[in-house]
């Protein structure tokens, strides 16, 4: 064959195959364009749209902006997930303590991976929304070539979330309708007080709802049980004082209080100022100040890593915590309560301001929502994304996400809506809870996907154990469960002066100031601490336009709120 033959055979082979693509891509309605924001060098986003029936095999990455999550794609929920849909998820966990940062050098860098997980009021959903690094849920919905995901979300979600541009680029998870907020229906509190019960019982089972009477008792315990197995006993701390522990300190202690923000209606047309430098808040890190010198909360313990801490719970030596009513610690002490049922953690009252007013709890798990999903412009494939998260978002996923599997992990659903789960999972949830009941059959793991707070809400409820009901019935018993007014409800834009003004005072002056507050070695110190924070934090110029811009969000808030 002469090479000018063969040379035309080639190029009328490559004309042959061009035709036969471009035939093919036109009778099945399917195109490629290249998407804005991404380099020619990066994989570009993907605009075909998904084929109904399309579950074949795919990995999707996802940033997950905190170290502390430790789940990955590999449990029989994320499984049952990956049949029904094709989709594996590359859970990519943040190495560093502030995974904001990380994030913040992807953004930079270019390289985002097809997911990411961000916090509601986090500045870096705001700079993915508005640098169209994000693709909306709008597009998703076109390119599914359905409103499912729309419909899934919600109308209030849908416009709640909405950007400047009038659209809506994430995908919430635990957001409840105001019509359940008003009611409180299904809504509870998650911070408590929890003692060793046989311990409790030892020293007379005595009233703590003064700061007094709570004092005593940790003194009684630690002369009667200075040690236990050797090891000293740990009469008091609140649950991991590393990244998460401000949560716990506001939510069981301040809260204990009366200490945190939760206004009544009359309030949003009051001034606003920040509840930490309020007296009861106050008065509620003296009382940690005071329990850390009478050497009852060890000092050394607030620069404990959380593993340290998880251990002293395996261990049996904490008689007293002050967090969530279960995970947490809690969750940590099964081990040893399994081996020693009289040493299970019940409540106590919570130890209360000099004034005597009641504790005032903020809902644990309801109001606009906590984390959200993004598909990044980095995408490799945005139609298939899509249907997953319509999927996981439908009540089909919502549900397999949350309960499992009907007929494998829970047999039926009662008429009050609490799914009837299997002895196997009871027992897994109470006795091997991390290592059984998260990490191998998936509950409580993949609540990134989980959009409905309701259906969370019962599997905590329909799994609990006595002592978490328990528990649970003493933070209710005082939880405001019809306040919706979190602190994400009145945040200015993060990336706003206001905004920036509000991290510098809060994870600047503030988070940095209170451990210095519970270490301080005398009442002078303490007074010296706090007067310098005080001082640094209303000597800021544009203090007073960050009050009235957080008011004004509140009363746009809650009036957008109101007319739901």
């Amino acid at each position: 064959m002469s090479k000018k033959l063969s040379k035309i055979l080639c190029l009328l082979l490559v004309f042959t195959v061009i035709v036969s693509f471009a035939a093919a891509c036109g009778s099945s309605g399917q195109s490629v364009q290249s998407t804005a924001g991404t380099s020619e060098s990066s994989s570009q986003a993907s605009t075909n749209e998904v084929k109904a029936d399309d579950n074949s095999p795919i990995t999707f990455s996802m940033y997950i902006p905190y170290k502390w999550y430790d789940h990955k794609w590999d449990t029989d929920i994320a499984k049952t997930i990956t049949e029904k849909t094709g989709v594996t998820v590359d859970l990519q966990v943040s190495p560093v303590d502030n995974g904001y940062e990380k994030l913040d050098m992807m953004i930079a860098s270019d390289s985002l991976p097809d997911l990411v997980l961000v916090d509601l009021a986090n500045a870096a959903r705001t700079k993915m929304e508005q640098g169209n690094l994000a693709v909306s849920i709008e597009e998703l919905c076109e390119k599914a070539g359905t409103d499912e995901l729309r419909n899934n979300i919600g109308d209030f979600s849908m416009n709640w979330f909405k950007n400047a541009d009038g659209k809506t680029y994430v995908v919430p998870n635990f957001v409840a309708t105001p019509e359940t907020m008003k009611t409180g229906k299904d809504i509870e509190s998650n911070y408590v007080y929890g003692v060793r019960e046989d311990m409790y019982k030892a020293v007379g089972s005595p009233d703590t709802s003064t700061v007094e009477g709570f004092t005593k008792m940790l003194k009684d315990v630690k002369a009667k049980f200075p040690e236990i197995d050797g090891k000293s006993i740990i009469p008091f701390l609140f649950t991991d004082p590393g990244a998460g522990w401000s949560d716990q300190f506001d939510g069981a202690i301040a809260g204990g209080f009366n200490a945190n923000y939760l206004p009544t209606e009359e309030d949003y047309l009051k001034n606003y100022e920040f509840p930490f430098l309020k007296p009861n808040y106050k008065e509620a890190v003296k009382f940690v100040n005071g329990l850390v010198r009478e050497g009852l909360s060890p000092k050394e313990y607030y620069t404990y890593k959380t593993e340290q801490v998880k251990e002293l719970a395996t261990q049996g030596r904490l008689f007293c915590i002050a967090g969530h009513s279960s995970g947490g610690i809690f969750t940590q002490t099964n081990d040893f309560v399994k081996a020693h049922p009289e040493a299970k953690y019940v409540p106590i009252e919570y130890p209360r301001n000099s004034k005597g007013e009641e504790p005032r709890l903020t809902p644990g798990n309801a109001g606009t929502g906590w984390n959200g999903t993004l598909v990044t412009k980095k995408c490799k494939d945005v139609a298939r994304a899509a249907k997953f998260l319509t999927f996981t978002s439908s009540e089909e996923g919502d549900t397999i996400v949350n309960w499992g599997v009907k007929g494998v992990h829970y047999t039926d659903i009662g008429a009050d809506g609490l799914p009837t789960f299997t002895q196997e999972v009871l027992d897994a949830r109470k006795n091997d809870y991390a290592k059984s009941f998260q990490n191998k059959m998936g509950f409580d793991s993949l609540w990134l996907f989980g959009t409905s707070f309701t259906k969370f809400s019962k599997l905590s409820t329909a799994t609990r154990d006595d002592a978490q009901k328990a528990r649970y019935e003493m933070s209710n018993k005082y939880a405001e469960l019809d306040v919706w007014f979190t602190d994400n409800n009145i945040k200015p834009d993060a990336t706003s002066p206001e905004g920036l003004l509000l991290k510098k005072i809060t994870e600047d002056i503030k988070a940095r100031t209170l451990p210095k507050l519970f270490l301080a070695k005398s009442d002078a110190d303490f007074d010296k601490e706090w007067n310098n924070m005080a001082e640094k934090i209303n000597s800021e110029p544009g203090l007073k336009t960050l009050y009235a811009k957080v008011m004004e969000i509140a009363n746009s808030n809650y009036t957008k709120f109101k007319a739901q």
